[in-house]
């Protein structure tokens, strides 16, 4: 009982010492007080976790994505308030099944069709219910919903493969997009990319574009593992008392740097790997940037043109939007806050003006076809305020107002575009409990 005292009282002297020892480096040496430990963990925390330690993939805008095997990605199914099981923002889980009296609209597209989207379920679901219901009634529907299948980077052919898995649930769709198609495009023609940029690198750039090589994959896999364990030793640090002595985090600092310093031993292996040359899938065997192009809108027309295929062959009536952009020349009489705030991408500059028109003329073409599409680049040509919001493409409240009414309008007023509706019955759809 007397060693075993003895040798509890030597413990208790030595973690003495060392929390004394510890106080007095920190404290008088550094200027450290026992208010700024917290915070010195926190922040380094920050630094680990906000994609700045490479092994960091998953984590883009504060939001947590992952591969999905037919979309590329999605965010991660219940990672945040309001997305849903299938990694879509939606207070509905999917497959949505609803009663054979709803009407279900499906929205697809990037960020501005999300923005859209928001702007018709969140801000004007009523009055836009309100207008399609008068011309839809007589088929037996007597109410409608909206469904978000938009995320950051989508595009096609991301959304014709979303707009085939929930084909069963939709019965009118409408895809909102042009620019995501040809973002990367500028930067990525020189690797042959094609499609460009699929699933979009800043989700997760590694793992995602699918051609890096297997030390490249050891080495980021590395480096998530040592991310998570810092994360983890941080929080034990961070424990009630733990959290008070110095003498701990000074173990901390120690734990953290020598794993810090292992980063740094990935980061250059992981340069170095990456400095090798890839072979990427090439659109054609040149180098002609308008071959290339030309190509590429082949690809997309190829797309468009089997969504609305899809749709014709589920009843699904569909309508293909290009959204407007302020780096397309004489499109909008821009504001000075424009002109200031939004006009400020030097890429954007550069290929908007030289490709969009290209674009347009795409959507032009298809709709010679008899695929209904809407050109909206020039919705804000009578507009003198803001309806921009940022110098990529993203609208404000009356850019999105302005959109949303011309889609809504364009929809009401299409030749037999609701007629081709199926009648209510016809749909395969349980009754609502």
């Amino acid at each position: 009982m007397k060693k075993a005292t003895s040798a509890l009282l030597l413990i208790a002297l030595t973690l003495i010492l060392l929390e004394a020892g510890s106080w007095v480096y920190l404290s008088v040496v550094e200027g450290l007080r026992y208010a700024d430990l917290a915070p010195e963990k926190s922040r380094h925390v920050n630094i680990v976790m906000a994609g700045k330690n490479p092994g960091d993939l998953r984590f883009w805008n504060n939001q947590k994505f992952q591969l999905h095997p037919y979309f590329g990605y999605t965010l991660e199914p219940w990672s945040e308030v309001g997305v849903n099981n299938a990694g879509l923002i939606s207070d509905k889980t999917y497959p949505y099944e609803p009663d054979r009296k709803t009407l279900v609209v499906g929205v697809f597209g990037g960020s501005v069709a999300g923005n859209i989207f928001f702007h018709i379920d969140k801000v004007r679901r009523g009055q836009l219910e309100g207008l399609l219901l008068p011309r839809i009634r007589e088929k037996g529907y007597e109410r409608v919903e909206f469904l978000n299948f938009t995320l950051g980077g989508y595009k096609q052919p991301i959304d014709l493969f979303n707009f085939i898995y929930y084909l069963d649930t939709i019965d009118l769709a409408i895809f909102i997009g042009g620019f995501n198609e040809i973002h990367q495009f500028g930067t990525n023609v020189a690797n042959h990319e094609f499609p460009a940029d699929f699933p979009k690198w800043k989700y997760w750039r590694v793992l995602g574009e699918g051609n890096f090589s297997p030390d490249e994959l050891r080495i980021v896999a590395q480096l998530t593992r040592n991310r998570d364990r810092q994360n983890a030793v941080t929080a034990f640090a961070s424990a009630p008392i733990l959290k008070q002595s110095m003498f701990v985090h000074m173990v901390w600092r120690a734990v953290t740097a020598v794993m810090m310093k292992n980063v740094s031993e990935l980061r250059a292996e992981l340069d170095e790997e990456a400095a090798n040359e890839r072979v990427y899938p090439q659109v054609v065997e040149s180098d002609d940037l308008e071959l290339i192009f030309s190509a590429f809108l082949e690809k997309l027309r190829g797309y468009m043109r089997s969504a609305d295929a899809v749709g014709w062959a589920g009843d699904v009536p569909t309508l293909f939007v290009l959204q407007p952009n302020q780096y397309l020349p004489n499109s909008k009489p821009l504001s000075d806050e424009e002109k200031r705030e939004f006009l400020t991408s030097e890429n954007l500059s550069r290929f908007v003006p030289e490709w969009y028109p290209r674009v347009r003329e795409l959507y032009s073409d298809l709709g010679s076809e008899g695929i209904f599409t809407l050109d909206l680049t020039e919705v804000f040509s009578d507009t003198q305020e803001t309806t921009y919001a940022d110098e990529c493409c993203h609208l404000n409240a009356l850019g999105r107002r302005i959109v949303t009414d011309e889609i809504f309008d364009s929809i009401l007023t299409r030749d037999g575009f609701l007629d081709g509706l199926p009648s209510a019955d016809h749909r395969q759809r349980a009754e609502a409990p």
